[in-house]
């Protein structure tokens, strides 16, 4: 789970671990709407660690991946969907492209790009 994140990341520091990309891919959650959202609360709380862990460990750095927001998941009233009365609170700018990825692309291109970054980290290893 997303609140075990902070514990996760000292574990990785104590072990020599010199970077995290944390479990909570989606969208930019800065918006001050997010901030109040209790969905988006353990996802704040773990970059606010990261931030501080990285502070302290300057050979520690970590990753956001920010892909948007899973399309499947947009009618969720933690994005202001609201079921009852059939309306969607848009959250930002209304002339402003808002990424969507579909979760079944975004497992086969992520899958993919972690391979092609093993694959150059391998290469890098037989050079060495």
């Amino acid at each position: 789970p997303m609140k075990l994140q902070p514990r996760i990341i000292d574990a990785c520091i104590v072990g020599g671990v010199t970077h995290f990309y944390p479990s909570e891919y989606g969208s930019d959650i800065s918006h001050p709407l997010a901030l109040k959202q209790r969905y988006f609360r353990d996802k704040h709380i773990t970059r606010r660690h990261l931030e501080k862990v990285a502070k302290e460990h300057h050979t520690f750095g970590y990753t956001y991946i920010m892909n948007g927001g899973f399309a499947e998941f947009a009618a969720h009233p933690a994005f202001g969907f609201v079921k009852e009365e059939r309306k969607l609170e848009f959250w930002g700018e209304t002339n402003r492209v808002q990424p969507f990825a579909g979760v079944r692309e975004w497992v086969s291109t992520h899958s993919s790009l972690c391979y092609l970054m093993n694959y150059i980290a391998d290469i890098g290893t037989q050079r060495r």
